[in-house]
């Protein structure tokens, strides 16, 4: 390994962003404007606010804008360690949602836009295929100023 390899990763990752912002047939990337995101799933959990969230079809917009704090593999356990900054995200999806807030039932479901300002995304990604990689257990923390 060289001696600034997380540096280079870091830097390397951060430029990429930018330029992920259209796809590239030639080697089969996807654009990351909008970024899609076939399904996604949030439970609710057993506390005073217990809703199960449930979106599809989601487009997620300027995430090529990403801001990264920390872009480390660890190669020996193939994780990848992020903090990510965003100025404003927004994601359209479908939506379904079911649970309670104290003893009041709230469902619903139907199109949504959801926008975070000032957000904070921490992440933590497990490769099974190192470079056309699966994500196969993906675990995110988030911190939102507003």
């Amino acid at each position: 390994k060289q001696p600034d390899l997380k540096q280079c990763v870091h830097e390397a990752a951060q430029n990429g962003m930018s330029q992920l912002a259209k796809p590239f047939k030639e080697i089969d990337t996807p654009t990351l404007d909008p970024l899609e995101i076939p399904k996604m799933t949030i439970k609710g959990g057993t506390g005073t606010v217990a809703i199960d969230q449930n979106f599809k079809n989601c487009k997620m917009y300027s995430f090529d804008k990403t801001q990264f704090d920390k872009f480390e593999f660890d190669f020996d356990a193939k994780i990848l360690a992020i903090d990510a900054n965003f100025s404003k995200i927004v994601i359209k999806c479908e939506y379904q949602m079911d649970g309670k807030i104290l003893f009041l039932p709230v469902r619903g479901q139907g199109p949504c836009t959801i926008i975070f300002r000032k957000c904070t995304v921490l992440g933590k990604f497990t490769l099974t295929n190192f470079f056309f990689q699966k994500i196969s257990r993906l675990l995110l923390s988030t911190v939102t100023k507003r």
